[in-house]
This record gives C-alpha cells, structure tokens and sequence, in this order.
C-alpha cells in the first residue's frame, strides 16, 4: 500500500478522497474506489474503525502493521545483498577467465605443440566454447526466462509453479513462513479492529502473494464460514504448516483465538529471522568455497600444461 501510495500524486489521491467524503461518503467507501493504492485489507481496517468508532485507534494499529512489514522487507534485502553480490563478482570473473586470459594460453599451448592433459584440454575448449557460444547460451536463458514469465499468466501453471516453491528445499520453508507471518499478522489485526473472523479470514487470505498457500488459506475461510472450527479448518489442509492450527486450537479453548493468532505472528516472526540468518550463515562459505575451487581448478589446469612444457625444455 505504501509503495502504491508513492507511485500515486499524494495531492491528487488526497483531494479525491476529500471530495467523495464531501458528498456524503465514508471513508472506506472513498478508498474502495482507489484498489491501486488501497487493497481489500486496508478497506476492512478502515471500515472495521469506522464500525467500532475507533478509526483513530484502527489506523495507529495499521500504521504499525505496514511499518514492520516493511522493516522486514528491508531486513531480507539487507541479508540478501552480500550473496546477490558476492554470486554476481563471482560468475563475472570467471566469465572474464574463460573469454579473455584462457585463449591466450591456449594460442601459446598449440605453438609448443605439447601433448596437453585431459583437464587441460577440457577447460580450453570450455573456453572457446564460451567465447564463441556464450552469446547464444545467455539469450537461450533469457528467453527461457521470458517463456517461464509468459506461462506463469496462466493461474493454474502459476498456482502449480508456486507450490513447488513451497517445497523447494531451503526457500520453500521461508516462503511459507513469510506468507503465514503476514497472513496471521493481517487476521489478527482485523480481528481487533472487529473485523468477524470469516470475512478477516477471506481478506488477508487475498493478501497472500504464493498462489498455492492462498488457495489452502481460502478453503479453510470457506470451511470456517459454512461452520467448521478454524483449527479444524487449517489443519485438513496440508500447505499450511501445523504449529498455526495448534496455536488457533489453542485460542479457540481459551476463547482468545484473536491474541493465539497474533501470538502465531510473533513466532513466525521470529523463525523468519532465525532462518534468514541461517540461510546466509550457510551460503556464505558454500559459494566461497565453489568459487574457490572452481578458480582453482582452472589455474591448475592451465599450470600442469606449463609444468609440462618445463619438462619437455628440460
């Protein structure tokens, strides 16, 4: 919404919804009319303040909401970028390797006439294969890229697409928790702001972004709605992890399925950072290392030839 918000003139979007609220109509009803700026979420919220009385209170509340969820978008890029970078250095000086110091070797290799290893061999023609082909590699990947972006506009392939995501091995389990995190933070904040629990359970379900996990999260709306207990509801389906089930069971004794479902925030909160600072922990030194052996095993195929052709001299 924030985002939205900027791409919008302020003083434009502003003097609309002063003139709407002019001619009699509610806010919530004003901001419905701009889905571009304001999405469903954040007319329920308004509505919700509107209803109880408390719009001052409801829009601190949501605020903080879109506050924090930009503080951990910020927190991914930030933990994010030294990888992105150090990947991207990586393949650059191996590609500047491969194109432009390898070939002069290998000139330099065909003019003694020396009998050169398998390794050796091996890399110069992957070399002359990059010099020569690397053009039509890179537009083969990025027209695989585009065809992949055009299938994806198909929702059945996209849903598809992205519930392999969630079981793709480390980023899967960050996906899920991400989503569930905004999705419990968004019904426990409609919640409060007297939002009824099928109709937050259908908006923020909207909100989810990964396809797969929206389709499970509004089929446990819709069960909710024709009756069913809301732990019930989650835990039949087999996308959404189990501990939001029975933190919600746990409320749903107690009569506070509002603060469990805010408490299941917290904690996915929480695991979000643990496994973000895991995720980098470990991809750090494992792209070190590759990079590291990698350069090594091309200095060390070009040295054995030299080493060779000293022996020859000699």
């Amino acid at each position: 919404t924030e985002k939205s918000f900027n791409r919008v003139p302020s003083s434009r979007l502003l003097a609309r919804l002063r003139q709407r609220i002019q001619t009699g109509q509610a806010l919530s009803a004003a901001m419905a009319q701009e889905p571009a700026v304001f999405d469903r979420f954040y007319v329920a919220m308004v509505r919700a303040g509107e209803a109880s009385g408390d719009l001052a209170g409801v829009l601190e509340r949501l605020h903080r909401e879109l506050s924090r969820v930009e503080n951990t978008r910020d927190s991914l890029r930030q933990a994010l970028s030294y990888p992105v970078v150090l990947l991207t250095v990586a393949v650059l000086s191996i590609v500047v390797l491969l194109v432009f110091v390898l070939p002069q070797f290998a000139a330099l290799f065909r003019a003694s006439g020396v009998d050169l290893p398998f390794t050796t061999r091996a890399v110069l023609g992957l070399a002359v294969f990059v010099r020569d082909y690397g053009w039509l590699v890179l537009g083969s990947v990025v027209g695989a890229w585009v065809a992949l972006r055009f299938a994806l506009g198909d929702l059945t392939l996209k849903r598809r697409w992205h519930g392999m995501l969630l079981i793709a091995p480390l980023i899967g389990a960050l996906i899920a928790r991400i989503e569930m995190q905004r999705f419990t933070s968004v019904v426990a904040l409609l919640m409060h702001g007297g939002v009824p629990l099928p109709e937050a359970l259908a908006t923020a379900a909207e909100g989810v972004s990964n396809l797969a996990l929206q389709h499970a999260l509004g089929e446990a709306a819709a069960k909710v709605r024709q009756g069913s207990a809301l732990a019930d509801a989650l835990a039949r389906q087999q996308r959404i992890p189990a501990q939001t089930a029975n933190l919600v069971a746990i409320g749903e004794e107690v009569g506070e399925i509002a603060t469990m479902v805010e408490r299941a925030a917290e904690v996915y909160q929480r695991e979000i950072e643990v496994t973000v600072r895991r995720f980098v922990a470990l991809v750090e030194p494992a792209l070190i290392l590759v990079i590291g052996l990698i350069v090594a095993g091309l200095v060390f195929s070009v040295l054995s030839a030299i080493i060779g052709m000293n022996a020859l001299v000699l």
